[in-house]
C-alpha cells in the first residue's frame, strides 16, 4: 500500500491587526485544525509578520503542537501566503485564513477532492456561525460566489481563504502579489489559462469569523477596486476592454455583478440558510451591497489607494 502522502496546511491572518478578537479567532483556528480526523501525515506553518518573530506564544504553541512560523517578507497576505507555500513541504498545500474555523472533516475533504477529481484547485464552503439574516445574506453573496450549485463540483472561482491546491498547480500560478488582498479573480483566470481546472468541495467546510457591517463595507470598497483594477493589470478577464472605459465603466459593472449576484441567489441559497421566502430581501441586499463597492471602484479609476482599510 503506498504510504499517504504529506499534507501542508498554511494559515495566514489577512487582517492587519493585534486586537484581542483577532487572537482569540487564531487560536480558535489552530484548535480546530487540531482536532482534524485526517489520518494522515500533515504539517501546519503559521506565516506572519510580527515584531517578535521566530517565537511563538505559550497559547499559540499549545492550541497546535508542532505548528511552524513562516516569517514573511511583508505583511501583504497575498505575499504571506505564498511565503507559506513556499516553506512547505507536502502535496496537496491547503490555504486557510486565520479567522476561519474549519470543520471537523475539513481537511478530509479537501484531500479527498483533490484525489478524486482531475482538479488543480479546490475551494472549500464558508459560512458564518451567527445565523442572524444579515450574516446568512452575507455568508451567500460574499463567500457563496464560488459555489457551482448541487449539480456540479466545477467551480468558476476561487476561494482565497478556505482552498486547497496540487503542489504543482500552486507554485505554477502562486497568489498575485500585487492585486490587494481580493485578488482570487486573477489568480483564478491565470489557473484557468495554464489549462488547470478548479473545483468546489461542499464538506471542505469552515466558518469565518463575522466581524459585523463595517468590516463588510470595508470588503466591498476592496471588492470595488478589485473589479476594476484586476481588469487593468489582467487583461484575459471577462470584460477587461470596459474597465478601460474609465468612470464609465462602473455603471456597467455594478449592473452585471447585482445580476450574477441575483443568480448565485436562485441557485444556492438554501444551502446558506436563506429561506424562500427571504430571497426578496436577498435580492434587494444585493443591490445595497454592490453599491457599497462604488468608492472602490472609482478608487481604482483614479488610481488611488483604499484610504483605510482593517486587511493586509
Amino acid at each position: 500500500m503506498t504510504p499517504p502522502r504529506l499534507v501542508s496546511v498554511v494559515v495566514v491572518s489577512d487582517y492587519a491587526s493585534d486586537e484581542e478578537s483577532a487572537r482569540e479567532d487564531l487560536l480558535r483556528t489552530l484548535r480546530a485544525l487540531r482536532a482534524q480526523d485526517y489520518g494522515g501525515p500533515i504539517e501546519y506553518l503559521l506565516a506572519d509578520t510580527t515584531p517578535a518573530i521566530g517565537v511563538l506564544p505559550r497559547a499559540v504553541r499549545e492550541a497546535l503542537p508542532g505548528l511552524r512560523l513562516v516569517a514573511g517578507r511583508t505583511d501583504s497576505a497575498e505575499a504571506l501566503k505564498n511565503d507559506g507555500v513556499a516553506h512547505s513541504l507536502g502535496d496537496p498545500v491547503v490555504v486557510l485564513d486565520a479567522d476561519c474555523e474549519p470543520a471537523t472533516g475539513w481537511l478530509g475533504a479537501a484531500v479527498g477532492a483533490l484525489t478524486r477529481g482531475n482538479y488543480a484547485a479546490i475551494s472549500g464552503k464558508t459560512l458564518y456561525r451567527q445565523r442572524q439574516l444579515v450574516p446568512r445574506l452575507c455568508a451567500l453573496f460574499t463567500r457563496g460566489y464560488v459555489d457551482p450549485g448541487p449539480l456540479s463540483t466545477d467551480a468558476v472561482s476561487l476561494s482565497g481563504n478556505n482552498a486547497a491546491f496540487r503542489r504543482e498547480a500552486i507554485l505554477r500560478c502562486p497568489f498575485p502579489e500585487d492585486a490587494g488582498p481580493f485578488a482570487g479573480r486573477i489568480h483564478t483566470q491565470r489557473l484557468r489559462d495554464a489549462g488547470l481546472r478548479i473545483g468546489f468541495s461542499e464538506r471542505m467546510l469552515a466558518f469565518h469569523a463575522y466581524d459585523g457591517w463595517a468590516i463588510e463595507r470595508d470588503i466591498r470598497r476592496h471588492l470595488g477596486r478589485t473589479c476594476i483594477h484586476s481588469r487593468l493589470v489582467e487583461p484575459s478577464l471577462p470584460f477587461a476592454s470596459v474597465a478601460r472605459w474609465g468612470l464609465l465603466s462602473i455603471p456597467f459593472f455594478i449592473v452585471a455583478r447585482i445580476a450574477y449576484d441575483w443568480r448565485v441567489c436562485l441557485r444556492v441559497h438554501a444551502s446558506y440558510g436563506v429561506r424562500w421566502f427571504e430571497v426578496p430581501a436577498a435580492l434587494g441586499f444585493a443591490v445595497v451591497a454592490r453599491s457599497l463597492e462604488i468608492p472602490g471602484m472609482i478608487d481604482a479609476v483614479l488610481n488611488r489607494p483604499v484610504p483605510s482599510t482593517h486587511y493586509r
